[in-house]
């Protein structure tokens, strides 16, 4: 009863790594265009090693109209580089940690809005004049992020603040002196119209009298009175 037994030595145990995994992927923002950065977003990271760090492999879709869904990225983020308006993304994560990989995810596809155009400025040329002169409307510095969209423009005259035409170019006929004119200028790339960008205000001058010709009357010719 006091003799002890030979120790036994057991085996040794291998902890294996648990594969992570997650819950869902999301692209944010869901709109956007030509200009916006888009993020793949996985969610609800698990992974029972707590001391491995959230790591993922990304893959991003296009899907161009009337084609195929491709890949065309492997990173977090996608910018205008890769895609144009009317195009479809969406965007694939897999988890893993330093030893495996988990199961992918793959998101909802999202549609790149069309952008809307952009005038940075509008002049009204001449700058002077009176009602004897034809004014245009200028538009300056249009922009469209949309590189295959083209230009188009509506706009607006007023005179005193009240509408008075909608072309290019406005005359005497729909002002007099001392009238105050302002164009705008609306761009529009055919699907959406931007915003209206006013011009600053032209005084109409006052117009100088004019002489055609100069007439004496009467006709005659005095002669000097006789010396009596």
């Amino acid at each position: 009863g006091d003799d002890e037994g030979a120790s036994v030595q057991s085996s040794a145990a291998v902890i294996t790594n648990i594969i992570p995994s997650i819950e869902a992927i999301a692209i944010s923002p869901q709109e956007g265009f030509e200009t916006t950065v888009f993020s793949c977003v996985p969610e609800g990271w698990h992974d029972p090693d707590t001391n491995d760090a959230p790591l993922y492999d990304f893959t991003w879709y296009r899907q161009r109209l009337g084609t195929d869904e491709v890949p065309v990225a492997n990173t977090e983020t996608l910018d205008g580089e890769f895609f144009q308006k009317s195009d479809k993304l969406a965007c694939k994560a897999a988890p893993k940690d330093s030893d495996s990989q988990g199961i992918d995810l793959k998101s909802q596809q999202i549609t790149v809005l069309n952008s809307a155009p952009v005038v940075n400025s509008v002049t009204i040329l001449p700058e002077d004049g009176t009602e004897e002169t034809m004014f245009t409307c200028i538009p300056k510095g249009y922009s469209d992020a949309d590189p295959t969209d083209g230009i188009n423009f509506s706009y607006l005259w007023e005179v005193n603040g009240e509408g008075a035409s909608e072309s290019e170019t406005i005359s005497g006929e729909l002002f007099k002196k001392h009238d105050e004119l302002t164009c705008s200028v609306t761009p529009t790339d055919g699907e959406t119209p931007g915003e209206a960008t006013i011009s600053s205000a032209t005084t109409i001058l006052n117009t100088a009298p004019t002489l055609d010709k100069v007439v004496i009357f009467p006709d005659l010719v005095f002669g000097r009175p006789e010396t009596i």
